[in-house]
């Protein structure tokens, strides 16, 4: 394996690169800090701040941009340390690290790997980026279509999709993540929410602004999205945040904004509540904002199936027609467990929705997982979340219905396969042990 780094003045071609992934990561986000481009620019300009960014290649192809750094030389403090999962398992989070000399981390939230102080991974070796040699594969080994021959994917839901991110990439995919993320004030915030993904589009930039700087559940970048940048060939979407959040009306406006999900934040116990956000550590969901909030806000419920469908109608519209579009539905099993009550009867009755809309649009298409999502045994804490197993399968069925779209089956890795399917047999808490 090959790694590149660059520094200084020779990142700045590439500030849009490293803006989208700082603000996009989270598996490999150690301290989910986001950023502007023109603050990284600007940033430049500190001595004190020594940017880089680290590109990877090997004899299965090129990985393109992964991994973006800033290291405060005076206070030997990262604050920066973020990668794409697409090099998940690898080892360049940790060669990075020890090639910074271990410096300060303070890591920010969860994290995919663990660093430590010690290794130095031996399997990588440093090139002169003006001298970087390119990459061949050697003779009978089976790899996947080099990066710019890859259909480019656009992976968008829930964070835990990043599991089917390193099995994809066994096959000839390119695979752009666009997940749920912890905003300003550490609140997980979901982008995917169609009445989300509307009002991004259709509401004034003032009323957006506003919003966002108004309640701490949003943030700056609720309403940014990749889906309007013609830079993918898939659209890979799961839609289970319309399952799940209610909506909540502005009384004095009208607008809905997505939140939660199976609660009622305008009947809660204002005290109570923030107590319990205040040990998620979210910040700003105090006791003052909540009454405030229950003033101003009224509860309108789930989305319902007819304006999930209508929604469903606008996004098709909005996302180019040659781009096929492949919807991840919901389980329908009951969790004894969860506290989320009436999510199964919920899922069937958004699925029938999400099933006849994809029969009458064009190029849509349903992941279906419901054949390999049936008993409690194959979820963890809730209807969304599954085993590990699961997310290959669901990674190989997404694959080959791409290929089939394609007309034409999509070239496999079994070594890369391989490499992702023991990954994810190891402990989240050994996988920074696991290269």
């Amino acid at each position: 394996m090959r790694i590149e780094f660059r520094e200084g003045e020779a990142i700045l071609p590439d500030l849009d690169r490293i803006e989208e992934l700082i603000n996009r990561s989270n598996q490999l986000n150690f301290t989910k800090r986001r950023v502007r481009k023109e603050e990284v620019q600007a940033s430049l300009e500190d001595p004190a701040r020594r940017w880089g960014t680290v590109r990877v290649h090997d004899r299965f192809g090129d990985y393109g941009l992964v991994g973006v750094y800033c290291l405060n030389t005076e206070t030997e403090q990262l604050e920066q340390l973020v990668f794409s999962c697409r090099i998940l398992h690898l080892g360049v989070e940790q060669f990075t690290y020890a090639y910074l000399g271990f410096p300060a981390l303070e890591v920010q939230g969860e994290v995919a790997t663990h660093l430590n102080t010690t290794e130095s991974p031996d399997w990588i070796t440093i090139v002169d980026p003006t001298n970087a040699p390119k990459v061949a594969a050697s003779s009978g080994v089976d790899v996947t279509a080099p990066a710019e021959a890859r259909l480019r994917v656009l992976l968008k839901g829930g964070c835990d999709l990043g599991q089917l991110t390193p099995f994809l990439q066994a096959f000839e995919l390119d695979v752009v993540e666009e997940f749920n993320y912890n905003n300003e004030n550490q609140i997980p915030v979901h982008l995917e929410h169609t009445a989300l993904l509307r009002a991004g589009r259709e509401w004034p930039a003032a009323e957006q602004q506003r919003l966002a700087a108004a309640l701490p559940f949003l943030g700056r970048e609720s309403f940014e999205t990749q889906l309007w940048q013609a830079s993918y060939d898939v659209l890979v979407y799961s839609p289970l945040m319309d399952y799940t959040q209610e909506l909540y009306r502005e009384k004095v406006t009208g607008r809905a904004i997505p939140f939660g999900g199976y609660q009622n934040l305008t009947a809660v116990e204002p005290a109570a509540q923030a107590a319990k956000y205040t040990q998620r550590r979210f910040q700003g969901m105090s006791e003052d904002f909540l009454r405030q909030f229950q003033q101003e806000f009224e509860l309108v419920g789930q989305i319902t199936p007819a304006q999930f469908t209508e929604n469903l109608q606008w996004l098709r519209a909005q996302v180019p027609a040659q781009v096929p579009i492949f919807f991840l539905n919901g389980a329908e099993i009951d969790v004894p467990s969860s506290s989320e009550t009436g999510a199964a009867e919920r899922h069937i009755v958004l699925n029938r929705a999400l099933a006849a809309f994809a029969a009458a649009a064009p190029n849509c298409y349903v992941l279906d997982v419901r054949d390999f999502i049936r008993t409690p045994a194959d979820v963890t804490n809730n209807l969304r979340h599954y085993h590990r197993q699961h997310y290959r399968t669901l990674a190989q069925r997404l694959a080959t219905a791409i290929g089939e779209w394609r007309g034409q089956h999509l070239a496999h890795s079994s070594w890369t396969d391989l490499k992702a399917r023991a990954a994810s047999l190891v402990p989240g808490k050994l996988r920074g042990l696991f290269k």
